[in-house]
């Protein structure tokens, strides 16, 4: 039952590839585009820190925790094997927005940003992110679900 969460990783991670590779060629940085005027704009920005820009300008710091983090998110499911669907989906989500931050760092020195929620007031985030925050969630889930990785 691995086919599941990879290929909902693989999807995910290709989404935000092709997403940030569409706005950066297609868009100045800095320009917004209204889907829904003063609710969601699409807006072009980049971002050379982690969530909200904290550890602005860590790169090094930033690819080495990322490296870390999916080293260790690997060795778990090897070594503990979990057979529940959320935890699969939660981890593959997690993998696929970190892989996709840590690409945009490796080859561009930030990470490209462009989902811009106005209406809230939020940062300007990616689908990286969304995967990250899905993941954590159905991570937490998981977790006080179970008391046993199964």
């Amino acid at each position: 039952m691995l086919w599941l969460p990879c290929l909902v990783g693989v999807i995910m991670f290709a989404a935000d590839r092709i997403s940030k590779l569409y706005v950066s060629a297609n868009m100045r940085l800095g320009q917004s585009i209204p889907v829904i005027e003063n609710i969601f704009h699409i807006t072009f920005n980049t971002n050379d820190g982690a969530a909200f820009s904290i550890l602005s300008g860590k790169v090094p710091f930033l690819i080495i925790a990322t490296v870390l983090i999916i080293v260790a998110l690997a060795v778990f499911i090897i070594v503990k094997k979990p057979k529940s669907k959320i935890f699969g989906i939660a981890v593959s989500l997690i993998l696929a927005g970190a892989l996709g931050n840590l690409t945009d760092r490796i080859f561009l020195g930030s990470v490209i940003d462009f989902l811009d929620a106005k209406c809230i007031h939020f940062p300007i985030f990616n689908i990286a992110d969304c995967c990250v925050v899905i993941g954590a969630v159905l991570f937490c889930i998981y977790v006080f679900k179970s008391t046993d990785f199964d």
